[in-house]
């Protein structure tokens, strides 16, 4: 039997007939509440995500929308959750060396940074 992990394994029910969605750090990113004939689900922010008719369906589109979050334009877009911002084209395995390694190409290094790079 293959076992996946599903945004619902992230869904604890407490009280009856309501979920807190939470992180690996115990951090709710959203809830989900039986109304009516289906689920009201919300992001943690309070804003709707949507109503949806299986809880499934409903933990998904908040897990959706949480990922969506950490990208850019996101409200916990680089450094907004404490750490600090990234520069995703600069990479350096081994800060005690006297080099560092480049995952861009070396005309947008020299581009942005407005020197020639060596390579």
């Amino acid at each position: 039997m293959i076992k996946k992990w599903h945004p619902m394994l992230a869904a604890h029910e407490q009280p009856t007939g309501h979920w807190t969605m939470l992180d690996s750090r115990d951090h709710a990113y959203g809830t989900i509440v039986v109304s009516g004939s289906g689920y009201l689900a919300t992001d943690a922010t309070g804003e709707s995500v949507g109503r949806f008719r299986t809880l499934k369906e409903a933990t998904e589109r908040v897990h959706r929308k949480w990922i969506a979050s950490f990208g850019a334009g996101g409200s916990r877009a680089a450094g907004s959750r404490g750490g600090a911002a990234v520069q995703p084209e600069l990479y350096d395995p081994d800060p005690d060396a006297d080099t560092w390694e480049s995952t861009a190409p070396k005309a947008s290094l020299a581009a942005r940074f407005g020197t020639a790079v060596a390579g």
